[in-house]
């Protein structure tokens, strides 16, 4: 399955897109300043073997929870909606707004280009290139 990912820094808003469908996922650009850092540490952890790992995009109000689940080279992204921002909820309290299946690695380098594009247009200050770092030397190690 075909998948992409683009960002727009003036609106904290990550476009996710597969073969079927398209999904805009926002963050405050205040609460969750470090979301593009929170979702590539999350990825950096599916390429170091671990089978789930989260993050949560704050918005006034709600919140977008990025659910990644590694399955073998592959992952399930699941992203949930929640109508409060640093919700405790379980999962299955969240609203589905995009699931998908696709390879991992490819998940990974888009993830890796997000970064680099921002990095590219001086934002982000010095985590942005530090996420980047993280997620460049894991994929050479997976890979």
């Amino acid at each position: 399955m075909k998948l992409t990912l683009s960002y727009d820094r003036r609106y904290g808003q990550m476009t996710i897109a597969d073969d079927s469908r398209e999904t805009v996922v926002f963050h405050s650009t205040v609460l969750s300043y470090h979301a593009l850092d929170d979702l590539a540490e999350a990825v950096v952890k599916l390429l170091q073997m671990v089978t789930r790992a989260t993050c949560a995009w704050a918005v006034e109000p709600g919140e977008h929870r990025w659910i990644l689940e590694r399955r073998g080279e592959e992952v399930q992204i699941t992203i949930l909606w929640f109508r409060d921002s640093f919700s405790n909820q379980l999962d299955e309290q969240g609203e589905e707004e995009f699931s998908a299946v696709c390879k991992l690695r490819r998940f990974a380098v888009q993830v890796k280009n997000v970064l680099q594009t921002e990095i590219d247009a001086g934002s982000g200050g010095a985590y942005l290139p530090s996420a980047y770092g993280k997620l460049a030397a894991a994929l050479r190690s997976e890979g």
